[in-house]
């Protein structure tokens, strides 16, 4: 991967300076192209004092002078060649003689966007939230990814994938980088049409409160805690939580970990809208948690084109190949991280020295901890583009992680990249969503996997078995991982307006009113929760003299036939254009007169859902009591006119005691619990 700037690039001299990060003391190559016609080179030469602290390479500058003959007649393009691909940086046009980033300086990746891009562009953030709205408007679901991970990784990963399989199927995909090490600029780049790369992450919030209601989607290895869930949710978006590994510090690190299995363990139903779990156990944890409707299994996968497509070679393997007596490759595709079996790698190339081990990938792990050995070949990432003709190149490929939780709950995509490739396969015992296929073949020990490769160079010359791999590459499409996601959505949405019997509730089962309560003492609410820019306050209830006064809608849920042993959901739907603000007033919310929950009055702009289990679905009335708290609730009061719109009950099984919830916030709903 290179980074660089221009300094100047116009009709005499082009200037800046690059870095291979990955091999920094390597020069990079600077072309000048005019009508795509080479027509001046160079490479970074010189030292470049501005720069040196940031990067470790001793000769980072260049300075390349463009030839007279051309500097009016011609189109010119800035080309740098590194790490495998090239960008054509900004152009300067034939009646132009001043530089279009002179001015700017500003660091920046070749390339822009690496991976699937198709003729982008840059955008402003704005006109990235007007096609988000656009996008909802005409139904198309808006799947936002949080600054989680870098796009131009070297090493593509799930994030990528599905955004990018989703945005081919119609969706509208935001993905916020959070430009930590692999994304420079603040730019605002439509990869392709449904599909914007912002590298803006302090703009996520304001695409939270400002953007349309979206899928935002949440990673188990995040660190995301509850209350900021909550927050998402407040303003209208669903939340995917993608249940994508065994949570592990050896994953997320010690604090990641931790916060990221406090999230797990208090998330409930009322928390998220969908999950996904990317492998069965992972879907055998949540299902014991949540309704089976709100659960989709989505395995990771392959681009099977892209993988089954490339027929080239790798000048790199082959070139290890050649230097280690044409023998065999066993290879691996993948991060270097504490997960893989270090000392087991060393151990089967010390027992299989006829076979050259190479490992492709960047390097996570301590570098004194990484396996080495004779045959033992370490190269580096490659960049995404190149990866199929490694793998192509292999002879058999292995995934060695260690036994455990992690391999156990892995769905590793690189398998679907090796079936793809016709890369028989050997994987750890531990490793079930590999060893699920017939034709991967398990080790759990040094000798076990030696013998194994013999076993695995026999199945790639057979055609029935190179014919199931294909098979199993092409059911593992990124676009049928993303379909299943896609097809949860449309459910999402919906699945509280597709009502269980008895649906839309008659007119003559509602009620409403006003009362005024004769004693201040009943009332039962301690604190308010309001909404500010900081967060939620809590601010306490004062007992003052219009706190009697209040305004009610009933629900009397007699003889509508809630089965006692069954969970269900009434939703009641309230406007009004004028509601106080959250700390004059209280919703107060009881089932057969019981005081079960409190919220700021603000909640009456969000349908309010009252779920009652099995023990209360026998409950004769549900009443919303809306109540003023605070003596400047006068002017407010006397304008504040709700109107109940419509009364609903769902089929919602819970596996929790009675809640209050008004899909505003997780903050208020522990308050009023």
């Amino acid at each position: 991967m290179i980074i660089g700037a221009i300094d100047r690039f116009d009709r005499e001299k082009v200037s800046g300076w690059a870095v291979d990060v990955f091999n920094p003391d390597k020069p990079v190559v600077i072309n000048v192209l005019a009508s795509g016609e080479l027509v001046a080179c160079g490479e970074t030469c010189h030292r470049r004092k501005d720069v040196a602290s940031d990067v470790d390479a001793e000769l980072a500058g260049f300075e390349i002078s463009v030839p007279e003959d051309i500097r009016r007649t011609m189109r010119l393009t800035l080309q740098v060649d590194g790490s495998d691909f090239d960008f054509e940086g900004a152009c300067v046009q034939a009646d132009s003689a001043s530089s279009p980033v002179n001015a700017q300086k500003e660091v920046f990746q070749f390339p822009h966007v690496l991976y699937r891009a198709e003729k982008p562009k840059a955008i402003n953030f704005q006109f990235m939230i007007d096609l988000a709205n656009q996008a909802c408007r005409k139904g198309r679901p808006v799947f936002v990814m949080p600054p989680f991970i870098d796009w131009n990784i070297p090493l593509f990963q799930r994030p990528q994938h599905i955004a990018s399989a989703m945005a081919e199927l119609g969706a509208f995909v935001i993905y916020f980088s959070p430009t930590f090490t692999h994304d420079f600029g603040t730019d605002v780049i439509q990869i392709r049409d449904g599909l914007i790369l912002c590298k803006q992450p302090n703009n996520f919030e304001y695409y939270i409160e400002h953007g349309p209601p979206s899928f935002i989607d949440l990673y188990s290895t995040n660190t995301i805690n509850d209350d900021i869930i909550g927050r998402w949710k407040s303003y209208g978006h669903n939340i995917v939580y993608e249940f994508v590994d065994h949570i592990d510090p050896a994953i997320s690190g010690e604090v990641g970990a931790k916060v990221a299995l406090e999230t797990f363990a208090k998330l409930r139903p009322s928390h998220v809208d969908l999950l996904v779990p990317t492998a069965q156990i992972l879907y055998d944890e949540v299902s014991s948690r949540f309704p089976s409707d709100m659960i989709a299994l989505s395995p990771n996968g392959v681009e099977v084109e892209r993988f089954s497509a490339e027929t080239g070679t790798s000048e790199m393997v082959d070139g290890i190949r050649k230097q280690h007596g044409d023998k065999p490759v066993v290879g691996y595709v993948g991060a270097l991280a504490n997960w893989l079996d270090f000392e087991l790698i060393e151990e089967v190339a010390k027992l299989r020295p006829d076979i050259t081990f190479v490992l492709t990938g960047p390097e996570y792990a301590g570098g004194e901890s990484l396996p080495s050995g004779e045959n033992i070949i370490l190269t580096g990432p490659v960049a995404y583009p190149l990866v199929p003709s490694v793998m192509r190149a292999f002879d058999v490929s292995w995934i060695p992680f260690k036994p455990g939780n992690i391999a156990k709950s892995t769905s590793p995509l690189k398998l679907f990249e090796y079936f793809a490739s016709g890369q028989p396969v050997i994987v750890n015992s531990d490793m079930r969503e590999c060893t699920a296929f017939e034709e991967v073949f398990a080790a759990s020990s040094a000798d076990e996997y030696a013998e194994a490769i013999d076993k695995a160079l026999h199945a790639r010359t057979q055609p029935a078995y190179q014919k199931a791999l294909e098979t199993y590459a092409q059911e593992a499409s990124w676009l049928e991982r993303a379909q299943i996601m896609l097809d949860a959505f449309n459910d999402v949405g919906p699945r509280k307006l597709a009502m269980a019997f008895p649906s839309h509730l008659p007119q003559s089962c509602i009620s409403a009113g006003e009362g005024r309560l004769q004693e201040a003492g009943q009332m039962n609410i301690d604190s308010v929760v309001s909404r500010s820019r900081s967060g939620f306050e809590i601010t306490s209830a004062r007992p003052v003299n219009i706190v009697g006064e209040y305004k009610f809608f009933s629900v009397d849920l007699t003889g509508l036939g809630l089965e006692n042993k069954t969970d269900w959901t009434l939703v009641l739907c309230v406007a009004s254009d004028n509601a106080p603000p959250p700390r004059v007033s209280a919703l107060e919310v009881l089932v057969d007169g019981e005081v079960i929950g409190s919220h700021d009055g603000t909640v009456l702009r969000y349908p309010v859902e009252v779920r009652l289990n099995d023990k209360a679905a026998a409950a004769k009335r549900v009443t919303l009591r809306v109540r003023a708290v605070r003596i400047d609730a006068r002017r407010y009061w006397d304008d504040f006119r709700p109107v109940l719109k419509d009364a609903m009950v769902l089929n919602w099984p819970m596996k929790e005691d009675l809640v209050i919830s008004a899909s505003k916030s997780l903050a208020e709903e522990r308050v009023a619990s």
